[in-house]
């Protein structure tokens, strides 16, 4: 069958980051944020579930394609302003300089279901976050939307809605 491999390291993962998105339970401060955060959650329920799917392998031999877990719409929620780009470059700088990612990069897909963060309306606007992450992902597939039915029925609603 299919397998995938999912990166496990601090300096990909942002695991930190989410954590504290986590504990502090973020409810948005401004009105227009809250879909940043309903985003977040949602990726933060589809990252549990494929950390725990059966298809994961933790042997990056064994895979089919690549993981790349980096909570996106948790770190635009819950990073400064100034802090945003420094958080993506970390990330994807690490991710770049893995041989898995060198030998690989077309196999790899990335979560990310906040709609601006890969438009192309947004890819070379100056301040925008991920803009200069953007040629070092060219090859990556980006998973934009999940089955949020599917994911509710398994693990409970993302959104934190009754």
């Amino acid at each position: 069958g299919i397998r995938y491999y999912m990166y496990e390291e601090e300096g990909i993962t942002k695991k930190i980051e989410l954590v504290k998105y986590r504990k502090a339970n973020l409810q948005p401060h401004w009105r227009k944020l809250d879909h940043i955060v309903t985003d977040a959650r949602s990726e933060d329920a589809m990252l549990s579930a494929l950390e725990d799917h059966p298809w994961r392998t933790k042997n990056p031999s064994e895979a089919d394609f690549f993981i790349i877990p980096t909570p996106i719409a948790t770190l635009l929620a819950t990073s400064s302003i100034s802090r945003k780009s420094t958080v993506f470059d970390e990330a994807f700088g690490n991710l770049t300089a893995n041989p898995l990612f060198r030998e690989h990069s077309h196999k790899h897909i990335i979560v990310s279901l906040h709609w601006a963060v890969f438009n192309s309306k947004f890819k070379n606007k100056l301040g925008f976050p991920l803009a200069s992450s953007y040629p070092k992902l060219q090859n990556v597939t980006v998973a934009t939307h999940m089955d949020a039915d599917r994911i509710s029925q398994t693990y409970g609603d993302p959104t934190g809605n009754t």
